[in-house]
Parts: structure tokens; C-alpha cells; sequence
């Protein structure tokens, strides 16, 4: 196992190594149909993707990408691209694309380095880019070891990919012992509308922000409508009671719906809390039912938007449609047997692919 102490390290300045400059606007009101171009924004998750479009690109790919509006979210992109605003460039000097292994470790080392060091206050600039500090393994000649960091980044993929793997074959084994003895029969199936305060008990969490927390190993989830919602991971504060897991957690800004397996730090206080979804006569709740019922919740939530936010009498309000068997009661077995369908379609397809 390649070790980062097999290495000197040295600090180099960013503009000494790489070029730094900025990306070409592409404004939503020129954005074409949905086509294989991908277009990057500043956001931290996703690789800062926003989606796929049929424009031109108007970036080369092989570069770092930099969020110089907000946290100075930093991401590598291997493929021709387009860019919203705020978005600036890390590359080669020499014209030269940055590989895929070693880009991935630059962006290791750049959020390394800038930690939290930049908000909307205090901008990750150009300028910033250029002088951020940057610490580096070397070669004997004192200059950045990039056949190290390639054969670093590879050797950890492979291992992941051999732990995912491994995962992927457990639960499609556990998927299918399960699936014997709970068939469903779907002839049986009917569908009627159910309102959400009648199934679930409405809460908010308490008070939080996560900029007043420390990294540690607890999730800490807001109003994002990726990630299952959670923005990092935080270190609770002294006594602090954390938010009791096995819920659904709904975003009141658009509407996102997630299953929260855990316990977690939920973003509270303010008109974008998030609102937290217990059942009711304690309703069976697990992963398989919570992954169906947070994408039929959110079939109704995202009508919800910033100029329109949810709170909890409207959530109570709204109204899901959900099988039943006798026309009355929900059919939860129904609903852990379809997550389980197309969970299991979903790791047989990894398999199929990493094998390939």
C-alpha cells in the first residue's frame, strides 16, 4: 500500500505551478435541450455539476474548477464543459490537460490547504487562487511528483472499487433472501390519496447552523437537494441532543424528500429549516419503505420553492398518493417490495459495468 510518507512534501504557490484564470458565462436563458454537455457551477457537491445541455462548450476539460462567489469549492473536470458565473480555472501552464489520478489528488490537496478559509465575505479570488499555498510530494529534483500522485490516486480507487463491490454482492444476496419470504402481490394493489399529518408527525429541529460546528463524524443536514441532504459532517456540542434518526426529512426551499437512516444534526431556526417527518401508531419504517416514501412525498413537496417555502401546516396538509390492500390502510410491505426491485436492478447494473 502506497504510503503519503513515502514522500517529501514542499509547499508551492498555485500561480507558480498553474495557470489560474476565468470561465465564460453561460446564462440559463441560452442554455439549449438536454444534450451530453455538462455544465459546472460553484456548488460544492456533484462535482459542482448542474446538468447536461446541447450548447458548445466553451471550456476544454482537464482542470481544476473554483468556486471564487461563496466556500471556494474546488473540483476536478476531465471533460469539455460549460460554466455559470463565479466559476474560475486551475490549469496546466503548457496548454496540457491535467489527467484524470492526478487531478483528483490536486483537488485533495487544494481543499487541504484552504480548509474553511473562504466564505461570501471573504472570496476565494483570482489573486487568492494564485498565492494559496499548496503542500505537494516531490521529487529527488524538488519539483511535484505526478507519477506518485497518479499511482497514489489509482491504487485507492482500485481498493474502493473491490470494497463497493463486495458490498454491492452482500446486498443483492440479503435483497434476494428477503424477497422469498416477503412477495407481494400486486394484482392485490390499490392507490388512494393519504394527507401527510394524518401518516407522520411534523417536527423542526433545533436551532443550528453548520458553520458553528467542527468537523467531526455526525451529519449534519439541511435544505440541499443533493446528498441526502447533508452538508458535512459535524462534532455535536457539549450535551447537545442530536435529531433521532429513522425519518424523512423534507427541504422547505424546493421540496427534497430524503430517508435519514441515522441520527443527525438537522439545520433548525430559521424559515429554512428543514421539517422532519416521524410516523404515526408506529408505522413500520426501514430503508427500502423510506426510499419510496421520500420519492412519493416529494411528488407533492416540489411545488415548494424560495418564493414559496413549506412549512409544517402546509406539509401536514398535502396530500400523497400510496397503495393500499383493503382500500384503507397503507401498504408498507407493497412499498419495501418496490424499493427492493429497484435496488436490486441498481447493484446488479454496478456489477455489470465494473466487471465489463
Amino acid at each position: 500500500m502506497i504510503s503519503l510518507n513515502d514522500r517529501k512534501w514542499q509547499s508551492f504557490e498555485i500561480g507558480d505551478l498553474f495557470d489560474v484564470s476565468g470561465t465564460t458565462t453561460t446564462h440559463p436563458s441560452v442554455l439549449k435541450e438536454k444534450g451530453d454537455i455538462p455544465r459546472i457551477t460553484c456548488q460544492a457537491v456533484n462535482n459542482g455539476l448542474e446538468g447536461f445541455y446541447s450548447n458548445i462548450p466553451t471550456e476544454n476539460g482537464g482542470v481544476l474548477t473554483v468556486d471564487s462567489a461563496t466556500d471556494g469549492a474546488v473540483n476536478y473536470q476531465g471533460y469539455d464543459f460549460i460554466a455559470t458565473d463565479h466559476v474560475e480555472k486551475i490549469s496546466r501552464k503548457d496548454g496540457e490537460r491535467i489527467d484524470r489520478l492526478s487531478g483528483i489528488f490536486l483537488v485533495w490537496a487544494v481543499k487541504s490547504a484552504i480548509g474553511n478559509k473562504y466564505n461570501y465575505g471573504y472570496k476565494f479570488s483570482q489573486n487568492r487562487i494564485r498565492k494559496q499555498t499548496i503542500l505537494l510530494p516531490v521529487t529527488e529534483a524538488g519539483e511535484p511528483d505526478y507519477d506518485f500522485m497518479r499511482s497514489f490516486v489509482a491504487e485507492r480507487e482500485s481498493s474502493k472499487r473491490k470494497e463497493y463491490v463486495e458490498y454491492a454482492e452482500r446486498q443483492l444476496a440479503q435483497i434476494e433472501r428477503e424477497r422469498e419470504r416477503e412477495r407481494v402481490d400486486n394484482a392485490a394493489i390499490q392507490w388512494r390519496m393519504f394527507r401527510i399529518g394524518d401518516l407522520f408527525e411534523i417536527r423542526r429541529p433545533a436551532p443550528r447552523n453548520k458553520d458553528d460546528y467542527a468537523i467531526g463524524d455526525i451529519n449534519f443536514v439541511a435544505s440541499g437537494a443533493t446528498n441526502n441532504g447533508v452538508m458535512k459532517s459535524c462534532q455535536p456540542k457539549n450535551g447537545e441532543k442530536l435529531d433521532t434518526g429513522n425519518c424523512m426529512s423534507v427541504s422547505p426551499v424546493d421540496g427534497s424528500c430524503f430517508y435519514q437512516p441515522i441520527d443527525f444534526l438537522g439545520r433548525g431556526g430559521a424559515g429554512s429549516s428543514i421539517i422532519l417527518l416521524y410516523p404515526k401508531n408506529k408505522t413500520r419504517l426501514n430503508k427500502y419503505i423510506g426510499l419510496s416514501l421520500s420519492r412519493l412525498i416529494y411528488q407533492t413537496t416540489q411545488k415548494y420553492t424560495y418564493g414559496h417555502m413549506a412549512n409544517r401546516d402546509g406539509v401536514a396538509r398535502d396530500k400523497i398518493m400510496l397503495p393500499t390492500k383493503n382500500g384503507s390502510d397503507v401498504d408498507y410491505a407493497w412499498l419495501e417490495n418496490c424499493a427492493k426491485v429497484i435496488m436490486y436492478k441498481k447493484y446488479l447494473s454496478y456489477l455489470n459495468y465494473v466487471i465489463s
